[in-house]
């Protein structure tokens, strides 16, 4: 079965946790777990999470109706308006992610990608294209952490910000090791 294209912004982490399976001999988990980060299922999320040396790399893969309750283009003011206060809570990681201030993190990357930010042009209204049946919306993040070795554990404020949004499943690539699991409101916190 072929995998399916990834987004640019999620391709370093995407391949560190491919290579990391594969020198232990596992590329078929590592393929597996790729189609598993892919799937579109409302109510769920995907977090990827590296952390190698200073650097502090998470990627959020959401399906759009998790965020701002709609997946097609915005289709009047009210949505464009919804779309632009998801898009301005998700350029604020410090709101999403609860770091140790002891490690001494600080965002230096944040990158979005909202396939639903085009209004369609007039007589457009009918049906949405089919690129549009399952839209995600996409986040990238990039800390640097002064003490990185005080980084243990993140706390996952998604919950509370975008109620829509049930469980995330995550990655985690650390010193610690790898592992995935699945985050829920009432188990919101990352283990590194």
């Amino acid at each position: 079965m072929p995998i399916p294209p990834i987004p640019i912004q999620g391709i370093a982490l995407t391949i560190a946790a491919l290579a990391m399976l594969q020198t232990t001999g596992n590329l078929a988990a590592a393929e597996q777990e790729h189609e598993q980060y892919a799937a579109h299922m409302h109510g769920e999320a995907h977090l990827l999470v590296a952390l190698e040396g200073d650097l502090l790399e998470i990627e959020l893969d959401s399906p759009a109706m998790n965020i701002v309750g709609f997946e097609h283009n915005p289709r009047d003011p009210g949505q464009e308006k919804i779309i632009q206060q998801a898009a301005a809570q998700l350029r604020q990681p410090d709101r999403l992610f609860t770091l140790p201030a002891s490690a001494g993190c600080v965002v230096e990357v944040v990158e979005l990608h909202f396939p639903q930010s085009e209004t369609p042009a007039a007589g457009d209204a009918g049906e949405d294209p089919p690129d549009e049946a399952h839209q995600d919306i996409e986040a990238h993040y990039r800390y640097r952490c002064a003490t990185a070795a005080q980084l243990k554990q993140i706390t996952l404020n998604l919950f509370n910000l975008f109620p829509a949004t049930e469980a995330v499943e995550a990655q985690v690539i650390s010193p610690g090791g790898q592992r995935q699991l699945e985050l829920t409101k009432q188990r919101n916190t990352l283990e590194l």
